[in-house]
């Protein structure tokens, strides 16, 4: 998905500014010239590719309206293609690995989880341009997610969670 490896891009090149998430809530009543070093953060960044990550995951368009059921279901395969790709799994844990598996969690809900279930099945049916087949959801858990967090005790205390 172009604009989640995009935006990707542009955090790995962000400037390492010390902000906090607190301090990206509080943007709108800040001066323009520090208003303007927030939104060139690596932080800022992050949390915008996290947000446009959940928006799509919640089957919404952006920067507004909804997404058609066909297309949100291509979101969903899509996202967790780009979240399970070795290279945005390790920026993206990096970055915040609680706030990666609230978002990942959201995915193994409701009719994410239900598109989830149904790839293998629709994909084999309907060929969709672009979009490969994910990995299985046990295979993301117990694989991809475990091994990227069994040496850092920060993500991996977060992993526990979202199994949990």
């Amino acid at each position: 998905m172009p604009i989640l490896n995009t935006m990707l891009s542009v955090m790995r090149e962000a400037k390492n500014i010390d902000f906090t998430r607190e301090d990206i809530s509080f943007i709108q009543k800040v001066e323009s010239s520090k208003k303007y070093d927030i939104e060139k953060s690596r932080c800022y960044i992050g949390y915008k590719l996290f947000w446009i990550m959940k928006i799509f995951i919640d089957g919404k368009m952006f920067p507004s309206g909804y997404l058609t059921p066909e297309k949100h279901r291509i979101h969903i395969y899509d996202t967790l293609n780009f979240m399970t790709n070795e290279y945005a799994l390790d920026e993206l844990l990096q970055f915040d690995c609680e706030y990666f598996f609230k978002i990942a969690a959201k995915l193994y809900q409701g009719l994410p989880y239900k598109f989830l279930t149904e790839q293998k099945d629709y994909l084999t049916k309907n060929i969709v341009k672009g979009t490969e087949m994910s990995p299985t959801p046990s295979k993301v858990i117990n694989e991809l997610f475990y091994k990227r967090c069994e040496n850092h005790d920060l993500r991996l205390e977060n992993y526990y969670k979202f199994l949990i």
